[in-house]
């Protein structure tokens, strides 16, 4: 069971700590075990500090809402979503960078999410593995590609970004960036979760630009709402003709109530695991007087009638 105490550091906080003591003078080491200071937590063995670890009881809960207005970073957001059996789905992150560009990635059971579908351009996604640089183009501060970066590290906890005395270099590839003409809106990330565990999902956000402001939003896993449609096919003429005898999912970007909109995310899984192959689809989900939607990319592209 965890208890609170008092203890000494031999630097200004745990991040940059290398031990722990139980006396001011610093002469008497803690014993071995994990501290906790904020959202930092480190074992202690042998007076000697293991790095950071992330802990579900030092993670914020998934349904919250992490908006931020500040300078440059790297921006960590551990979320708890749950590990019951009940507690699977599909985790929707919705992002906006405002105008300044950033970077996003979704790390969930090893593997990096870096796919989004923006209200106003559909689908930004960057370099495999990396974070995604979303933005307006003509606020990007200047970015140099291949320039490195090295950028103070903030870690959510408490509805605040907390400093960890550490620093991270950070070096932007071009393939990383999918700006837009202006702001691209609200942005929809959507992460499969078909099992309980693990139960933390850790989202990164990283701003090289000196001045920079986000609003992140974390739910919690659900399985997806469904809708009647036909299978896929190559033209429109025979989507409108085919049986709509197949039960897909969404998540909505510019649709609501259960009625598809442009840049929606379509999938044949309630998990969000696995999108629409690209092709036209008859459905009578599509707003009035269209019959059909395209999809690409696993998002919505075009709406059309027969």
């Amino acid at each position: 069971m965890a208890t609170t105490s008092t203890y000494y550091l031999n630097a200004p906080d745990l991040s940059s700590a290398t031990a722990i003591f139980t006396d001011s003078a610093l002469t008497t080491c803690a014993p071995n075990g994990y501290y906790r200071q904020g959202a930092v937590v480190r074992q202690l063995v042998g007076c000697v500090l293991l790095p950071p670890q992330t802990c579900p009881t030092c993670a914020d809960n998934c349904g919250t809402t992490v908006e931020a207005v500040t300078t440059e970073g790297v921006y960590n957001i551990p979320i708890y979503t749950g590990e019951g059996p009940a507690d699977v789905g599909a985790i929707v992150i919705r992002f906006d960078p405002l105008t300044v560009p950033d970077g996003i990635q979704a790390t969930y059971d090893g593997v990096v999410y870096n796919t989004l579908s923006s209200p106003n351009y559909g689908l930004l996604s960057g370099a495999t593995g990396l974070a995604t640089y979303i933005g307006d183009s003509g606020a990007d501060c200047g970015l140099v590609i291949d320039s490195p970066y090295v950028l103070d590290v903030y870690s959510w906890y408490g509805s605040s970004f907390n400093p960890t005395s550490t620093t991270e270099t950070v070096s932007v590839i071009s393939g990383q960036l999918d700006l837009t003409a202006s702001t691209p809106g609200t942005c929809v990330m959507v992460v499969p979760k078909p099992i309980a565990t693990p139960a933390v999902i850790d989202l990164k956000v990283i701003s090289p630009c000196p001045l920079t402001d986000f609003v992140m939003s974390i739910d919690c896993p659900v399985l997806l709402e469904s809708f009647e449609s036909t299978v896929v096919w190559e033209t429109f003429a025979s989507a409108c003709v085919a049986l709509q005898n197949q039960t897909y999912h969404y998540v909505h970007v510019n649709g609501a109530a259960g009625v598809l909109g442009l840049y929606d995310w379509v999938f044949s899984d309630y998990y969000g695991e696995n999108v629409l192959p690209d092709g036209y689809y008859g459905s009578t989900a599509v707003p009035s007087p269209n019959t059909w939607f395209r999809v690409q990319d696993g998002i919505i592209v075009e709406f059309g009638g027969c």
